[in-house]
């Protein structure tokens, strides 16, 4: 998944940063840690994603800034690789949103555009 992650920050064209904003974004077999870039479209909550699917039950609010794009195309790639396995041993059972599934459109298009050969459907129950 971290691959995957490091794919769609490129393709993404938004400056993405570590998780406090600041530096490099961790990518690693078991997290992956990011932030917006506070001088480039700004920075707001931290998403971070472990394997250690327990620790996952958190929210990341992005308030639509530019990274967004970024974090809803994880989302969206870590559900059509693992399914809603890596939520298991969370509060939750599937990905969840304030938002609705229109308002994912810039982070479904990224997956769209990087990973062609699969269907991006909405990782919640709609």
């Amino acid at each position: 998944m971290s691959a995957d992650a490091a794919l769609l920050i490129t393709a993404s064209g938004v400056s993405i940063k570590g998780s406090s904003g600041e530096g490099e974004p961790v990518l690693i077999d078991n997290t992956i840690a990011l932030n917006g870039d506070e001088n480039k479209g700004g920075a707001h909550e931290s998403f971070i994603l472990r394997c250690d699917a327990g620790k996952n039950g958190r929210c990341c609010k992005t308030a639509y800034k530019l990274y967004d794009k970024v974090v809803t195309a994880i989302l969206i790639r870590a559900t059509q690789l693992l399914g809603s396995e890596y939520m298991e041993g969370s509060d939750r059972t599937e990905i969840g949103s304030d938002g609705n599934w229109n308002q994912w459109v810039r982070g479904r298009e990224l997956v769209e555009e990087v990973f062609p050969n699969n269907e991006v459907v909405c990782p919640w129950k709609i």
